[in-house]
């Protein structure tokens, strides 16, 4: 896509003021993420179902993407919640390039499947294309092609408005099969938030310094990680301690996570 395309669909997103970066330290704490990992930046993309200009505006160019790449796919899947409105949003568009009605299916958070069960369109190997609104670690991404996989469809490829580029969610989509498309990652909207002036300089070197490497980003400020981020960690040369669900919280995880039953560890500095 052009740069020009790009800065422009920057500038929306941007605009509707739902990129957040915070000042992390003292009593400012990060943002929690689904997977239990926690940073200094959060994209509230789903909330741009309230500004339906800038949303048909993305969808239309992701739409644009896939047609021109040439990914073939018999349904497609929008992942709850997030991504449900704006993959339907996405279906019409891609039904006018493609010429031809695409199914829609959406996944619960619970994993369930809805759209699918007797429906004459989706035969039993059809290929889904997976749909999220933002990939980050690629968590429901990959679920969400388990579950589509599990039930006999095929699944090689998914799509979002916006990707953090994460490394771990890189290796993810990759260790899972998955090719991977983006309209915009979020590299390219900090740096036209930087050449604009959206935020301070400093808010945008935090969240440069996050995206990079997130584990190193938190163990650095003593935060806890989730045990999925554990091996990631010992790569990098860190000795690390489990910690107990109370220990957790005190060191500051997500009290939530840690109540939906996320173990954390902590770097062992003894």
């Amino acid at each position: 896509m052009q740069a020009a395309k790009l800065e422009e669909i920057a500038i929306g997103i941007l605009n509707t003021n739902n990129v957040n970066i915070r000042d992390v330290g003292g009593k400012v704490k990060p943002f929690p993420y689904t997977t239990g990992n926690q940073g200094p930046i959060y994209l509230g993309i789903k909330a741009l179902v309230g500004f339906p200009g800038i949303l048909k505006i993305l969808t239309r160019e992701l739409a644009s993407e896939i047609h021109s790449r040439g990914i073939n796919f018999d349904f497609i899947v929008g992942n709850a919640l997030g991504g449900m409105v704006p993959g339907w949003q996405i279906r019409d568009d891609l039904s006018l390039l493609y010429g031809r009605e695409f199914p829609f299916c959406y996944r619960s958070k619970e994993g369930e499947l809805t759209g699918n069960e007797n429906n004459p369109a989706i035969e039993r190997r059809a290929k889904a294309l997976i749909f999220d609104e933002l990939v980050d670690y690629a968590h429901t991404t990959v679920e969400s092609a388990k579950t589509c996989r599990e039930k006999g469809y095929t699944v090689t490829d998914g799509v979002c408005l916006v990707s953090y580029n994460n490394p771990e969610g890189i290796e993810n989509l990759r260790d899972n099969g998955i090719n991977h498309v983006s309209l915009i990652t979020l590299t390219k909207i900090l740096d036209v938030a930087c050449e604009r002036g959206y935020f301070e300089p400093k808010l945008i070197a935090s969240a440069r310094e996050f995206l990079a490497n997130p584990v190193r980003w938190q163990l650095i400020r003593n935060l806890p990680i989730p045990h999925s981020s554990v091996e990631k960690a010992a790569g990098l040369g860190y000795k690390m301690r489990q910690l107990t669900p109370k220990e957790a919280v005190v060191f500051g995880a997500p009290r939530k996570k840690v109540e939906e039953g996320k173990v954390y560890w902590i770097e062992d500095k003894e």
